[in-house]
């Protein structure tokens, strides 16, 4: 019977069985295991062992054995379900808290136009239009956010659709800088784009815009007041592909926090330049 003992539970198995041929006050016990069968397979058995005694020596041991397979695989699809479900809520509640951060951005901005509007009564009608352009751009940010989170129920329902198409990539940096550039106008920060007007991208303009306004948004915050943002490209040898940068003068970040920032698991933040 040893033989047949899957080897992983073998030691356990035996152990449990001598314990209860040592102990004369106990008579029966079952053990769960797994054995092989003549073709090969494993099978999960409940072996229920009797051990009959006379005058406190073990003379006869009685097993009845059981195939509880099925129970088992059941469990393990339990096991599994319940740990798909546990990864499912973690994976939520991690989009869940990119998303609050992301609206936080054009949330700033609107505030930082909109008290730009209300405390300068000077600003002629050519300036209150660009303004309110900004906060526009960044109300329609607001609402790419909230569609994202209508995306992430259909990319757990298998609808989810990435659309890209052509865009030029200089327009694309521009109207996120208008969305952003509210958090840089109280610290007098400049943005110099260095992308040629023809540079055509093949890509989600949702999905990029997102990507930009972020980039953008910690730009400006670890950036001091009177500081610049240039955005440009890369010259590539690789034609299907363009590599484009943001680079600011701030204070820049730690060679040992640089993992960080890509691993999802990791809550990295620190404060800004004027305590943001």
């Amino acid at each position: 019977m040893f033989r047949i003992i899957h080897p992983d539970d073998f030691p356990s198995a035996v152990e449990k069985a001598k314990k209860l041929m040592a102990n004369k006050y106990k008579r029966s016990d079952s053990f769960e295991y797994r054995i092989f069968t003549r073709e090969g397979a494993i099978l999960w058995i409940r072996n229920k062992l009797t051990v009959i005694r006379s005058k406190d020596v073990v003379i006869k041991v009685y097993g009845l054995v059981s195939d509880i397979s099925p129970q088992k695989r059941a469990e393990e699809e339990v096991r599994k379900t319940a740990e798909n479900l546990k990864k499912l809520n973690e994976t939520k509640d991690k989009f869940l808290s990119i998303i609050s951060h992301d609206m936080r951005t054009p949330f700033s901005s609107i505030l930082g136009f909109t008290d730009l509007l209300l405390e300068n009564e000077n600003l002629n009608s050519e300036q209150r239009r660009n303004y309110v352009m900004n906060i526009q751009d960044s109300t329609k940010t607001m609402l790419a956010l909230v569609n994202s989170l209508l995306d992430y129920t259909r990319l757990h329902t298998g609808r989810f659709k990435f659309e890209p198409s052509k865009q030029f990539l200089r327009q694309l940096v521009q109207k996120s800088v208008s969305a952003t550039s509210g958090n840089a106008l109280p610290k007098n920060i400049s943005f110099s784009i260095e992308i040629h007007e023809e540079e055509l991208v093949f890509v989600d303009q949702n999905l990029i815009l997102q990507v930009f306004n972020n980039l953008f948004s910690n730009a400006i915050k670890f950036t001091p007041p009177g500081g610049r943002i240039t955005i440009g490209t890369l010259d590539e040898q690789n034609q299907r592909f363009l590599k484009c940068f943001v680079s600011d003068t701030g204070v820049g970040i730690k060679k040992e926090d640089i993992p960080k920032i890509f691993n999802v698991d990791t809550k990295f933040t620190t404060q800004g330049t004027e305590g943001e």
